[in-house]
């Protein structure tokens, strides 16, 4: 299949239209918005996009239509040297998603994942995994047939050829179905989830619990995000952490879970510790938070090395493990 690969993302690639609106309208009224861009987006798209920017080689398994919103998507991820050859044509439209911001920072979304949901498992094969560091799954691809088929075929085949599996797992996924949930996790390296997915997979109520749940079904680095609150990130060498977000002025959240997601693929990758996985990931995640969108604005390299230099004094210390310098090492940042 060509040259190899340190990730290899699945999962679900759109063209995103984001809006910033004042306030939600009552039902009937109007949304009013002083801003709309459309971006490529998809969880999977925007982590591949950090990641390359980190400097990882990256590519995407997933599905387009064969229509012009298709060539919105593809054009930018080349762009960015984001291997796109697994990634398949199909009869339905491409996926399409709008994104609303309030001052809040906070985002709501109404996605048609098309095309997304037509990935046939047919198209999955051995050949497209040699060669490949990492197989990186977002949760929403094992939702529906025949996406999800092809979700579990390359799932399977990864596990046979020993590539290690991560999962973000969304919260939709694991409601819909916890069993399939439960049944994967045992075979992953790196599994991101949040509190209240723990909680429906396990009855975790504290973080540190759905922390001690992930280890105890096998996964290899384990991270239980908090939102605003922060994470917890374990290992399966019994380490444990807690990490406070950044204090950061918020303009929007879309893309901050596929960056902090980034992160920690990065430090599977180049073998860095617990300390430094989370301070990565919770840098990469601040950073995408401080503009509206994602997509070819997710943050990468030179952002971190900034980011992290001008806030060691103030903000590292024991509260980040004391990651902030293993990192900058990892990437070559200058000075």
């Amino acid at each position: 299949m060509g040259p190899e690969l340190d990730v290899l993302l699945f999962g679900d690639l759109n063209v995103d239209t984001m809006m910033a609106i004042h306030r939600y309208p009552p039902p009937g009224g109007d949304g009013l918005s002083d801003f709309v861009e459309v971006e490529v987006g998809g969880a999977v798209a925007n982590s591949a996009v950090t990641l390359a920017r980190l400097g990882l080689r990256t590519g995407l398994v997933g599905a387009l239509g064969r229509d012009a919103w298709a060539e919105q998507v593809t054009r930018p991820l080349e762009a960015e040297g984001i291997d796109l050859r697994r990634v398949a044509r199909v009869a339905r439209g491409t996926g399409l998603a709008m994104i609303v911001s309030t001052p809040d920072g906070e985002r709501t979304m109404f996605s048609f994942r098309g095309a997304n949901e037509e990935l046939p498992p047919e198209h999955i094969n051995a050949e497209m995994l040699e060669g490949v560091g990492v197989l990186h799954f977002s949760g929403y691809a094992f939702l529906k047939p025949p996406q999800a088929e092809a979700a579990w075929k390359a799932a399977a085949l990864g596990t046979q050829m020993g590539v290690p599996l991560s999962l973000d797992s969304g919260l939709e996924p694991v409601l819909r179905s916890p069993e399939g949930m439960r049944r994967l996790l045992p075979q992953l390296a790196v599994c991101i989830t949040g509190l209240e997915e723990m909680h429906a997979l396990d009855g975790s109520e504290q973080p540190e619990a759905a922390l001690d749940a992930l280890m105890a079904y096998g996964v290899g680095l384990g991270a239980v995000k908090l939102g605003a609150q922060g994470c917890w990130l374990g290992s399966s060498q019994g380490e444990k952490c807690f990490f406070p977000i950044f204090p950061i002025e918020t303009v929007d959240t879309t893309g901050a879970g596929d960056a902090f997601s980034a992160g920690l693929l990065f430090a599977l990758r180049r073998g860095l510790s617990l300390a430094a996985a989370g301070t990565l990931a919770s840098a990469l995640g601040a950073l995408a938070t401080t503009q509206y969108g994602a997509g070819m604005k997710m943050p990468g390299a030179a952002q971190v090395c900034a980011f992290l230099r001008a806030r060691s004094e103030a903000r590292m210390g024991g509260a980040f493990c004391d990651g902030a310098a293993e990192v900058l090492a990892a990437l070559s940042c200058p000075g």
